[in-house]
Formats: C-alpha cells, structure tokens, sequence
C-alpha cells in the first residue's frame, strides 16, 4: 500500500513538472519580441539632395547583411553603385540603430525624444557595426545616405588669385610680398 501511494505522488509530480515547463513556454512565447537579437536585414535609404540644398528624391531598399549585425565596406560600395551615384558625392552616412534593452522599454516610451539616441554619424568606412536589437524594433535601424550633387559648373573650378597684401609704408602702394 505504501509503494502504490508513492509511485502516485510520483505520477502527480511528473504531470506538475511537465505542467510548468508547458506555463513557461507559454509565457515565454508572448515575450519573445522583447527579447533582443541580431540584425540579419536593414533598411537603407537614399537621400538625394540638388545644386540647391533641397531634397530632390528619397529611395529606400531592404539590405540582408551577408554577416549579423555587420555591413562590410565592400558592400557598402556595391550598394551605391546600384544607384549609379555618378553626379553625387556622399555628405554623410548616418547610422540609425535602437539599442535599448528590455529593461529599459518602458524609460525608453516615456522620454519621447527618440532620434537622439540612437542616430550616429559614421566616421569610419571600414564597416559598419549595429548592436543586437529587440526583435520587435528591428525594423527601425536604418542606414541613411546624404547625397549631394555635383557642382558641374566649369566656372566654379579653381583659379589661381592673387592676394595683395598692403604694406604699411607712407607711400601706400599695393604690393604683392614675395617669400
């Protein structure tokens, strides 16, 4: 009698175990896009700016990363290239790439200030890093490109000058100084 009572209470922990490792799963689901992970696509985009600093045009593409969480200079260059960039020079790369962590969601949501903190200029053009990101966020990093027109103005290229400089004699006369 008292082997059957115990393989009972066995019985009855083995179901509570599976029990509670099931609740768990259940849980663990609904949070699973609070969880932070690594980046495997981004959103890039273009911005075209005329002679005139005004926006002329905007594209946007999605970039899978060959390597999470990295984007290679070589890639960087087969990007632009895909857009025959010819006319334009780059003014600025700039890097948006939310961080935060989950413990930090609900601080992040009150701020109300959101650019500021994960906007980056991108010095250098080795590559470029983003930290791992909740997955519920991930497709807010982008990578944006400032692209300004070329100035093709034949006038606007450089001319020699001359500089004179006035030398303070009681004569006044303008005169070039020699080295």
């Amino acid at each position: 009698m008292y082997s059957s009572m115990q393989e009972e209470e066995e019985e009855e922990e083995e179901i509570l175990d599976s029990e509670w490792i099931a609740d768990f799963d259940k849980i663990d689901k609904i949070y699973q896009c609070y969880y932070q992970s690594d980046i495997s696509q981004v959103k890039i985009r273009y911005v075209f700016i005329n002679s005139e600093n005004e926006i002329e045009k905007i594209k946007c593409e999605n970039v899978s990363l060959t390597r999470p969480n990295f984007i290679s200079k070589e890639d960087i260059i087969r990007i632009l290239k895909r857009y025959n960039t010819t006319n334009y020079t780059i003014l600025s790369i700039l890097k948006y790439n939310i961080d935060i962590g989950p413990p930090d969601i609900k601080r992040f949501i009150q701020k109300r200030d959101y650019s500021s903190d994960f906007l980056s200029s991108v010095k250098n053009f080795d590559g470029i890093v983003w930290n791992p990101t909740i997955t519920m966020f991930q497709d807010l990093n982008h990578l944006f490109f400032l692209l300004v027109e070329k100035n093709n103005d034949s006038s606007a290229k450089n001319k020699t000058k001359r500089v004179f400089l006035v030398k303070s004699t009681s004569r006044n006369h303008k005169k070039t100084i020699r080295k």
